[in-house]
């Protein structure tokens, strides 16, 4: 027997589609669905009935169970809060109740499903942390337990030391004396920062679990949320659609080929004798030469003049925006929101992070380890001035963070720097019924000393509102405009705790 356990479908009806064909095409027996089949996407009565259609047996997920009257909402965050009363507006009768008939838990050959965790399984309490996996532990002894909820797919195994330990999605073989929490992640919202849907494979008699990613179509999913008035910002998943991140090989084609002869050129030379061309060629090629001296000669003056008046255009590595993180539960912002700095630099790309350059053809970016100071470090050297600017991934906070932001970073200028470094933090927060931008922290560091690091922090002003529940965005990133060589490392944004 081999199951399919899906989860997380959100009322994404192009990636449920593509999850269906996927584990059809591989041989499924049976599917499973651990919940949340509504929520978040702009199809609940097609997913809704295409798992009634499909799919053997469904767990109540928190959004289903909202939706269906069986949960209240006011512990999700306000942008789940708004889409729950969007799809409960929705949802057909016959779509609750069949919500309404799931049960918390199901139990399979050697295996048990829940959206949550197994312990209270009405609370749908996240498993995030090894921490975490204990009560599902204790609640069963069966060696397999399937999950879904965080939209992150990964496992937890437990041997005889009794001590959980977090994997990445990887396929596995069950082994006698280990136990295991899989978390299938989400065909509908991924939030684990590959954009595609997930989903897992058992084979009961093989006694192996696979993880699955299928691409699917997020241009259909935009005009599916366009068609039932969502608006996009109401959607962050849409921002991560792979297709944005790509850049065109080649300009579009700005015209259709002729379907018919009265579409064709007419009055046209239909072919010529290449021999004859080459004997009348040479006529006006020694004629022509002097004159194309003459105008390369006149163009190289105007490229001169233009190169001394146009400035070179800013480049950013890599071309296309970074995909957003997103913030689903308050442990997410727990830590620094910013990415570490990688090790080295891959080619052009600064890995987790976006830079740009004023003028490429001189500025120079790398990155450094070991010796004194902040390891890894970021080392600039401008030649002459020119201005850089390093952005990291935008959060999407959906409201569960609180409390104020800050900032803080280590520099060492050399002996040859002059210009100015900035720190910008922006939020964007909904007043009114309208998003506005905040700027939260900005602030030149303060230099003092050359070939000496130096360590500066700045906290959200205290007579000014903190973030909140109205909190949507935060981005950040620094700007620099100077000549002479600079250093950054230990770049941390964090809430904090004073």
């Amino acid at each position: 027997m081999r199951y399919a356990i899906v989860s997380d479908l959100h009322a994404n009806l192009p990636a449920w589609k593509a999850v269906l064909a996927d584990l059809t095409s591989l041989g499924a027996d049976r599917i499973v669905c651990l919940g949340d089949i509504v929520g978040y996407g702009p199809q609940p009565n097609e997913v809704l009935a295409s798992v009634y259609r499909h799919v053997d047996a469904v767990v109540m997920g928190n959004h289903d169970a909202v939706v269906c009257g069986k949960l209240t909402p006011e512990r999700f965050n306000r942008q789940a809060r708004a889409m729950i009363e969007w799809s409960a507006g929705r949802v057909s009768r016959r779509g609750r109740a069949f919500l309404a008939s799931a049960a918390l838990t199901l139990r399979g050959e050697g295996f048990v499903c829940v959206h949550g965790e197994l312990g209270l399984p009405g609370a749908f309490n996240y498993l995030v942390e090894p921490k975490d996996t204990l009560p599902t532990w204790e609640a069963t002894e069966a060696p397999l337990v399937f999950v879904g909820h965080s939209h992150h797919a990964g496992l937890f195994v437990r041997g005889a030391s009794g001590v959980p330990h977090p994997l990445p999605p990887e396929d596995f073989v069950l082994e006698g004396g280990k136990r295991y929490i899989v978390n299938a992640g989400s065909v509908g919202y991924p939030r684990d920062g590959d954009p595609r849907a997930s989903y897992c494979l058992y084979d009961v008699e093989e006694q192996v679990v696979r993880f699955r990613r299928v691409p699917f179509d997020y241009e259909d999913l935009r005009l599916a949320a366009q068609a039932a008035g969502l608006a996009e910002q109401s959607m962050p998943l849409l921002d991560r659609d792979p297709l944005r991140l790509r850049q065109p090989v080649r300009e579009q084609l700005e015209f259709d080929p002729s379907e018919n002869a009265g579409q064709m050129a007419r009055g046209v030379t239909e072919s010529r004798d290449l021999q004859r061309l080459r004997r009348s060629n040479r006529l006006w090629r020694k004629a022509a030469v002097a004159g194309l001296l003459l105008a390369a000669l006149m163009a190289g003056v105007v490229a001169a003049f233009a190169l001394n008046k146009t400035a070179p255009a800013e480049v950013a590595f890599p071309a296309a925006p970074l995909p957003v993180r997103e913030a689903v539960v308050p442990s997410d912002v727990a830590g620094n929101l910013l990415p570490a700095l990688p090790g080295s630099l891959a080619d052009t790309v600064l890995e987790g992070w976006r830079y740009h350059l004023a003028n490429p053809k001189v500025q120079k970016l790398d990155v450094e380890s070991g010796g004194t100071g902040p390891s890894p470090r970021l080392r600039l050297v401008h030649p002459r001035r020119a201005s850089f600017r390093l952005e990291a991934p935008e959060w999407v906070m959906n409201g569960v963070a609180e409390g104020r932001l800050r900032a803080r970073l280590s520099a060492l200028r050399g002996e040859d720097f002059v210009g100015t470094v900035k720190v910008i933090v922006v939020a964007d927060e909904r007043a009114g019924g309208e998003t506005r931008e905040r700027v939260v922290i900005n602030f030149d560091l303060p230099f003092n000393r050359k070939l000496t690091w130096e360590e500066s922090r700045r906290i959200m002003d205290s007579r000014k509102p903190a973030l909140g529940a109205a909190t949507e965005r935060v981005r950040y990133r620094i700007e620099a405009e100077f000549a002479g060589t600079l250093a950054l490392g230990d770049l941390s944004l964090v809430f904090a705790e004073d």
